[in-house]
């Protein structure tokens, strides 16, 4: 097998360029990436158009870089809470304690020994710019090292598909990506007798027409919108600002179901607003306590914005497809993430 290694740290001073050197978090991660793809994103300047005389294609020059990362890993719980701040923000972190005075989401009762991270609608950071990360990447056996800075969480997906473990696959743009030299560095993982979450994690205690419905599948998707920029702030190939765009970080996914329900249907047609949860629990406890790794969410707005009954063909099970989105119903936190695991902080 080939060795390499995929280092992650978070930038907390702010996204950085070309010219840019730290800060970064003390938190350092290793990840085991199932894939780890960077792209430099080159431009090059054709010049086939200039009247030269010359029947011949001519030499093209660099004209700009607009780097980009995609990465799958399995849902291991440090990996999880690290790509949720680097989309979300920090998080607000408690201590568990022998007490019982600190309980999860859903009332388990968290003892010393374990970390409640939780990521509350709207969420961060503040101001202008996303949570950006610094990835150092060895393809050791070829002798090929690259850095990566301001590297943005834009899309992040949670899968739980019925073999595999379940997912976690985050892309978007970064600042630099640049060739260096070895980064002599000793990679440490996330322990494996540490699972990772599985589809027999999965449970959904609240969501319309349960009851009435089995669902098929749950996927998770969240749309955290920003833009490389090139300000002129410094001469470079490469974009020098990393800026959150427009649109709020947005949480969507796709829930289908083995029938055709009508409260889901109805829900569907009336754009109908419901709260819903959704809860993954590991079969791995937290250090020497029995509780497990855990991962929860909150929606208070849920409202279906696709879907429908499936083709009506000869076929005992007919399901439905449908699509969700979580929004703000003007009181509550659109969204509340809650992970449980070994991990004291992410900053």
């Amino acid at each position: 097998m080939a060795t390499g290694y995929l280092e992650a740290r978070f930038e907390s001073g702010g996204p950085l360029n070309e010219s840019g050197t730290g800060p970064f978090s003390t938190k350092t991660i290793y990840v085991p990436v199932m894939s780890f793809k960077p792209s430099p994103g080159v431009s090059h300047l054709l010049r086939d158009d200039e009247n030269r005389n010359q029947d011949q294609p001519l030499t093209a020059l660099p004209e700009a870089y607009d780097p980009s990362h995609d990465l799958e890993v399995r849902l291991y719980p440090d990996a999880t809470g690290f790509f949720f701040t680097h989309t979300l923000g920090l998080p607000a972190t408690i201590a568990g304690v022998n007490s019982g005075t600190v309980a999860d989401m859903f009332g388990s009762v968290i003892p010393g020994g374990c970390w409640r991270h939780r990521w509350t609608a709207p969420f961060g950071p503040s101001g202008a710019f996303p949570y950006t990360t610094t990835f150092r990447v060895a393809y050791k056996d070829q002798l090929a090292y690259f850095t990566m800075k301001g590297a943005g969480a834009q899309s992040v997906s949670l899968e739980t598909p019925e073999k595999g473990g379940a997912r976690l696959k985050v892309s978007g743009p970064a600042l630099v990506m640049q060739g260096t030299t070895d980064h002599a560095l000793s990679p440490a993982y996330e322990t494996l007798s540490i699972a990772p979450f599985m589809k027999s994690s999965l449970s959904i205690p609240a969501w319309v027409g349960l009851n009435q419905v089995a669902t098929e599948d749950f996927t998770v998707n969240i749309d955290n919108p920003m833009d490389s920029i090139r300000s002129l702030g410094i001469a470079s190939f490469f974009p020098d600002r990393m800026e959150k765009a427009d649109t709020p970080v947005t949480f969507t996914g796709s829930i289908p179901k083995r029938n055709v329900g009508t409260a889901d249907y109805q829900a569907l047609v009336n754009a109908t607003s419901f709260a819903g949860t959704a809860r993954w629990q590991n079969q791995s406890s937290i250090g020497t306590t029995t509780f497990k790794y855990a991962i929860n969410m909150a929606f208070a707005a849920l409202q279906y914005t696709d879907g429908g009954p499936q083709a009506l063909e000869n076929a005992r099970n007919l399901g439905q497809d449908l699509t969700f989105r979580a929004a703000y119903d003007g009181v509550t936190a659109s969204v509340v993430v809650e992970l449980v695991n070994a991990t004291s902080s992410y900053t």
